[in-house]
């Protein structure tokens, strides 16, 4: 009788009020969308996570830095490049960095020490120096005239550095690992023979490094980074932060510390000279 009464009757007998669960509807979402504006705006709720610590939430903020300026170097294109450390024109001392995206994520490395020496060091991005879009080529997806572009990029760097004055240092930094590799995407090279890939390799970057003329600037080439098996700033941020989440796999034994041949290549270049250098950033950060 209790259940009849008091639960089924009034539920058959309800009245409805199409008008009333508009309301409710059109509140609720309301109130959901304003929840999700906060949140989106606030980035979730970073007042959880260490100010010191936070800008490893969000690759753009990690990856933010300023410039010491901007401008045209003298006898290059238009194409304004970044500056740091101290400002071009009043350094005693200068050097560019020549590479892809790891180029750009040395800069604000470079920043602090460089002020320090009074050195001005300017950002020349392009692609690896070995691809001339003759006896080496590569493929990338959604840009056809990849290895086109990269052979005028290295050509414009090479053409220009040959008439720029008062250059001290020349800094090649790239993703020099992943490059062997890819090499053999869309048949470009023969995947069964791995070694020709590097000959290739070497030659063109001796090659360019003649072009470069050791004797005229230094060259410093910095060896790739670790590549470990997990995403080493979520990592971070999450022990630093002490967020709830699956554990992360931080064992030395995920970092690759087997010889890349391309580091051997790298590492070759600076053999018997007094002005190439070569950096192995594999060892000294593992």
């Amino acid at each position: 009788y209790l259940s009849w009464r008091f639960v089924e009757t009034p539920t058959r007998h309800r009245r409805e009020k199409p008008r009333r669960h508009v309301m409710y509807g059109l509140a609720t979402a309301t109130a959901t969308a304003c929840l999700a504006f906060i949140v989106v705006v606030n980035t979730g709720f970073p007042s959880r996570i260490p100010e010191q610590v936070r800008a490893l939430g969000n690759q753009d903020d990690m990856m933010a830095f300023d410039c010491t300026e901007e401008i045209r170097l003298p006898g290059a294109n238009k194409r304004k490049r970044c500056i740091v450390g101290a400002p071009w024109a009043t350094a005693s001392k200068r050097a560019v960095i020549w590479g892809d995206s790891h180029a750009r994520h040395l800069m604000p490395i470079l920043d602090i020490p460089a002020r320090q020496q009074n050195l001005s060091i300017a950002l020349w991005s392009g692609c690896p120096p070995f691809i001339d879009n003759e006896s080496i080529q590569r493929e990338r997806l959604n840009t056809p005239k990849y290895s086109e572009s990269c052979a005028r990029s290295r050509r414009a760097f090479l053409d220009w550095l040959a008439k720029a004055q008062g250059i001290d240092l020349v800094i090649l930094s790239n993703a020099w690992a992943i490059y062997p590799e890819s090499l053999f995407v869309g048949g470009v090279m023969d995947r069964s023979r791995p070694e020709e890939a590097m000959r290739r390799i070497d030659e063109n970057l001796r090659s360019t490094l003649a072009e470069i003329n050791p004797e005229r600037h230094n060259v410093l080439i910095v060896g790739d980074i670790p590549r470990p098996g997990f995403n080493v700033p979520d990592c971070a941020l999450q022990s630093a932060a002490g967020l709830w989440r699956k554990p992360c796999k931080k064992f030395r034994d995920f970092f690759t510390e087997d010889p890349r041949p391309i580091e051997t290549v790298l590492a070759s270049l600076a053999n018997g000279t007094d002005q190439v250098y070569f950096v192995d950033t594999l060892k000294k950060m593992c």
